[in-house]
């Protein structure tokens, strides 16, 4: 398999979960509405510094629950995402729970994440594999 068709296999997979995950009890959304909270404690350990007024940029941010979490205790988001069923997620969960001031969801690939948020800088760039 090509690396191109291995992408495309990849996000078409991402793309029609991304429906039944943002309902799963894996996910709980639910509860995610009610406490907008879902970092471990070693997230804000490594980060070191209170995130609040910084400019974090996540990648593969999926449904955006971390990224929203980041948002709560403070500081000023993007999500970056190749699925758009999980990137639409992310818009509606931000909403929902009112942070959608402070965070911003883009439909891109990682690769063209710098094309993607227009070259700007962040103070943080977060990743974290599930």
């Amino acid at each position: 398999m090509t690396k191109k068709k291995w992408i495309a296999t990849n996000r078409a997979w991402w793309d029609e979960r991304a429906d039944s995950h943002a309902e799963s009890e894996f996910y709980d959304l639910e509860s995610f509405r009610a406490h907008p909270d879902r970092l471990r404690p070693f997230e804000s350990d490594e980060l070191g510094v209170d995130p609040n007024g910084l400019d974090l940029l996540h990648l593969q941010c999926h449904l955006g629950t971390d990224t929203l979490s980041w948002a709560g205790r403070g500081a000023c988001v993007v999500g970056i995402d190749f699925s758009w069923p999980a990137i639409e997620s992310a818009r509606a969960l931000a909403a929902d729970v009112g942070l959608a001031d402070r965070a911003e969801f883009v439909h891109a690939d990682v690769f063209d994440a710098v094309t993607a948020v227009d070259g700007r800088t962040f103070d943080v760039v977060y990743t974290l594999p599930r």
